[in-house]
Parts: C-alpha cells; sequence; structure tokens
C-alpha cells in the first residue's frame, strides 16, 4: 500500500490532496496517530508514511473501520475473486464512508434512547444540540440576554440536559467545546454520542472529560448491526457542592464503567435501567 502512495506521489498524482486509507486493522491507525511503534518494521513503515507526506506535500488519514464495513463494501470478497459485492455491484463508495453522518442521522432512534434514561422527570427538558449550538446552549446559554451597568452584552444562562452527536469527522471540536462548557457552566448534564470513527483525533481528550464513557455494540435496537462500528456514549455529570467534587473516577463509577458494557451487549433493557438509576442517583447526591 505504501509503495503504491510513493509511486503516485512521484506521478505527481498526491500533491496539495488529502488521501484516506481505511483499513480493519486497529493496530495500523494506532501507529499512524502516534508516529511509532515498538516494532522496528512498523517503525520504519510509519516513517515512510510521514515522510511521504513532507516529500509530495499530501496530507495522509488512516482511519479504523469495522471488518463487516469491509465486507459490505466489497473488499473482502474480492481478495477471493467475487466481484459481485458492494462497490462491484455498483454501490457508491461514498455511502460507505460516513465520517459526515451523525449518531441519530444514521440511527433515529438512538435519541429516544438516551432520553429514556437522561430525562429529568420533566424538572429539565432533554435538548439535543445542533452544531451552532455547541457554541452557544451547550455553554448554558439562553434567552437575548442583557446589557449591565457598564454597557456590556451579558447572556443569560440556564442550565439543562444537553445530547451532543457530532459527526465523526468533526467530533473533535465537539469534545473541545464540551470540556469548556463544563468548566464554565457546572450545573447542567452533557450526553455525546460518536460512532467510533477518526478515535485518535478526540478519544484522549473525551477520556478527560468523561464521568463515565461506554460503548453500545452493534445490534442493538438503538444501534442496530448496519451501523458496524459500535457507538461511544461519554456522559458528563454536574460538579457536586461537596467532596468529592466530581464523580469521575469514583468508585460508583468506576466499578459501572466495567460492568455496563456487558450488560449491554447481553441484555439492552437492563443497561437503560441501570444507566437510569445513575442519573437518578447523580441528582440526588446534592439533595441529601
Amino acid at each position: 500500500m505504501i509503495e503504491t502512495l510513493e509511486r503516485l506521489g512521484e506521478l505527481g498524482n498526491l500533491a496539495g490532496r488529502e488521501v484516506f486509507l481505511f483499513t480493519d486493522n486497529s493496530v495500523s491507525e494506532s501507529i499512524a496517530s502516534k508516529g511509532s511503534s515498538l516494532s522496528p518494521k512498523l517503525y520504519h513503515l510509519v516513517v515512510r508514511l510521514y515522510c511521504l507526506e513532507m516529500k509530495f506535500l499530501c496530507k495522509l488519514e488512516i482511519i479504523h473501520v469495522a471488518g463487516t464495513r469491509m465486507i459490505d463494501q466489497g473488499t473482502n470478497g474480492l481478495s477471493r475473486g467475487d466481484m459481485y459485492e458492494g462497490v462491484m455491484s455498483g454501490s457508491s463508495m461514498l455511502s460507505f464512508i460516513t465520517l459526515h453522518l451523525s449518531a441519530s442521522e444514521r440511527s433515529p432512534q438512538v435519541i429516544d434512547w438516551v432520553k429514556s434514561w437522561v430525562s429529568d422527570e420533566g424538572k429539565k427538558t432533554v435538548e439535543v444540540l445542533s452544531p451552532e449550538g455547541w457554541f452557544t446552549r451547550g455553554h448554558g446559554h439562553h434567552g437575548a440576554g442583557r446589557r449591565n451597568l457598564d454597557g456590556h452584552w451579558m447572556p443569560e444562562y440556564k442550565a439543562g440536559i444537553f445530547i451532543w452527536e457530532p459527526p465523526p469527522g468533526v467530533a473533535r471540536f465537539a469534545v473541545e467545546q464540551l470540556r469548556q462548557a463544563r468548566m464554565k457552566r457546572q450545573d447542567s448534564t452533557h450526553v455525546l454520542l460518536i460512532p467510533r470513527l477518526v478515535t485518535p483525533e478526540w478519544c484522549r481528550n473525551l477520556i478527560k472529560a468523561a464521568d463515565l464513557l461506554f460503548e453500545v455494540p452493534v445490534g442493538r435496537p438503538a444501534w442496530p448491526a448496519a451501523m458496524h462500528e459500535p457507538l461511544t456514549v461519554a456522559v458528563v455529570f454536574p460538579y457536586l457542592s461537596r467532596r468529592p467534587w466530581e464523580l469521575r473516577k469514583t468508585g460508583l463509577l468506576v466499578e459501572l464503567g466495567g460492568k455496563l458494557h456487558g450488560v449491554l451487549k447481553e441484555d439492552p433493557g437492563a443497561g437503560r435501567d441501570l444507566l437510569s438509576e445513575l442519573c437518578f442517583l447523580t441528582r440526588q447526591m446534592d439533595t441529601t
């Protein structure tokens, strides 16, 4: 693959272009994002990739996808001589690339599933944020605001329960805004939904921000098998008014995070009930 790219560069077909390489090998994505590997052979391949980018003034994106997606796309069958699957049968290649689609655009029922366990029994409305809302309502802005005595415009603020669902291709910008919003307005609840694609760009910062982080496996009612990659769900709870101030890394959430994936895989209904009980408990902690 690298030799092919080097040949394309020598022919002048890479200059100024961004090349997307999709693979079902997660190690390839990992070493490309880190820029290093303990394996000498893999390390030298990474060096060749970075040299290729600098020499031919191009950008290479290596993205891990599920093996089932490659089967549907036709690559798996093509290696066995099957010429009638996926793109070989006439399907558009772009139909298998979903970096621009949010979770609800791919599976509309996922929003109702989240609302079923994060709802505050009518005290706070669950709001699904648009991309514009990442910079306004997600930060607690509410209403037109007013000018203070010095003539400066002051926004109005209102806490809420917000669902962020950025497409994977721009998820890092949403995660950045979420981290800022949480520090400024500490009494809102945030739920972030991202299909597990382009993870090196957003996963590290999301781990730092989330109180609870888990994956919904494919094949669940809210996330069917046709989605291929699991759905990453991050929950950010409001800060507490007493120690430990935040729930992140507490024994309660560490233990729950370890069990939740297995529960969701075996019994989605039990997983939803468990999440609902957790959200109710976090709302009661500051009132007891």
